[in-house]
C-alpha cells in the first residue's frame, strides 16, 4: 500500500476519535497539522505544524501515529508546552560571541 493512501486511512482513523489533528507528507518528511496552541499564548489556538523530522515511509509513519497521540494526550490534559516539540539547538551553540575568546584562550593554554 502507498504511503498517502496508509497516511489518510490514519487521519480518518483519528478524526471518527475527534482529533482536530493530522499527519501530513511534506517533501519526504512527516509532520503534525492542526489547531495547536499559540506559542505566545496557551489559551489561543490556530493552525500550525509541528515538524518531526522522521521519514515519509511506513516505519516512519508508526512513530508518527505514536507522537499524534502523545500530543492529543497532552492537549487533553492542558499539558501542552513546545518546548517539547521545537527542536533543540545544537549544544555546541554559544547565545552570545563573547564565549569565543575565553575559549580561544583555553585551547590556546592546553594546545601550547
Amino acid at each position: 500500500m502507498n504511503v498517502i493512501q496508509e497516511i489518510n486511512n490514519v487521519n480518518d482513523k483519528f478524526a471518527t476519535q475527534g482529533s482536530k489533528l493530522r499527519i501530513e507528507k511534506r517533501g519526504e518528511k512527516l509532520n503534525i497539522r492542526g489547531s495547536l496552541p499559540s506559542k505566545e499564548d496557551n489559551n489561543n489556538f490556530k493552525i500550525q505544524r509541528i515538524s518531526l523530522g522522521l521519514k515519509a515511509d511506513i516505519s516512519g509513519l508508526e512513530e508518527a501515529k505514536k507522537k499524534l497521540q502523545l500530543i492529543n494526550l497532552q492537549l487533553e490534559l492542558n499539558q501542552f508546552d513546545w518546548i517539547n516539540w521545537i527542536s533543540k539547538p545544537y549544544k555546541n551553540e554559544k547565545k552570545d560571541g563573547f564565549e569565543f575568546p575565553k575559549e580561544l584562550n583555553q585551547f590556546e593554554e592546553f594546545f601550547f
